[in-house]
């Protein structure tokens, strides 16, 4: 209709009749531009919105898993302290069964690492830029550099295996119990204390294993960190989008 019009107008030399079709028709193009733009922009949002909840809800119970984590390691990093007080080789008192399980699995490392999809699936596809709040994208970015950072120095401390029951056999030993009477960790353990402090070599296993967990602590920390720093930023961001 509106191009019959033009090309009549034209025929006629009716150039104001011209001028105005044609300047109907950019209108309409313009109009068409940003509804299709305005559309699109919904369609993001929408998008961001859904991305933030999903990732919100991971992070969360990414750190209450890390905090459970934390609060086993901080428990078993302090029980096992009383090796000093036993295996020294200044010490006297002899250490329980349940000293002598922690020194066992001393090499044992409760750690396990972050899987995070929803956090992969911004960074590897590029939907991280649909979030429009710059803190939001600055601590993903951070805790995606901190993870893979925490969890390289992790494996490294986790690569070296001080299994004292493995090295010092006759000083630690592990009965098994009868098939499905007991998990491995519940197998009844002897620690020849007296011996173990005349081997300055046991003191500095168990010693190093201790400080590996040490280590482990500072790293689970430096995650929980990240962590929350994250959903902070989250959280600010859905009260300011709420005011």
């Amino acid at each position: 209709m509106i191009l019959d019009n033009l090309s009549r107008a034209f025929k006629t030399q009716n150039w104001l009749a011209a001028g105005v079709e044609f300047v109907i028709v950019i209108a309409g193009v313009v109009i068409g531009f940003q509804i299709n733009a305005w559309n699109e922009g919904r369609q993001a949002d929408a998008r961001a919105s859904v991305l933030l909840a999903r990732l919100g809800e991971e992070v969360a119970a990414a750190l209450d898993e890390k905090e459970r984590d934390l609060e086993r390691l901080i428990e078993r990093h302090d029980a096992l302290s009383q090796f000093n007080e036993v295996v020294a080789p200044d010490a006297v008192e002899a250490g329980s069964e349940a000293l002598c399980r922690l020194i066992d699995q001393s090499h044992i490392y409760l750690w396990q690492r972050v899987r995070m999809p929803v956090l992969a699936e911004m960074t590897a596809t590029g939907s991280l830029d649909l979030i429009s709040s710059a803190d939001v994208r600055n601590a993903v970015i951070a805790l995606d550099a901190d993870l893979t950072g925490a969890s390289d120095r992790i494996e490294i401390i986790r690569s070296v295996e001080n299994i004292v029951r493995l090295r010092f056999p006759e000083l630690l030993e592990v009965r098994p119990a009868a098939p499905g009477n007991a998990r491995p960790n519940e197998w009844p353990v002897t620690c020849d204390w007296a011996q173990m402090r005349a081997n300055p070599a046991v003191f500095n296993t168990i010693a190093n294993n201790y400080d590996r967990q040490g280590a482990m602590l500072h790293l689970l920390r430096f995650e929980i960190g990240a962590l929350r720093r994250l959903l902070e930023a989250i959280e600010s961001d859905r009260e300011g989008a709420a005011r």
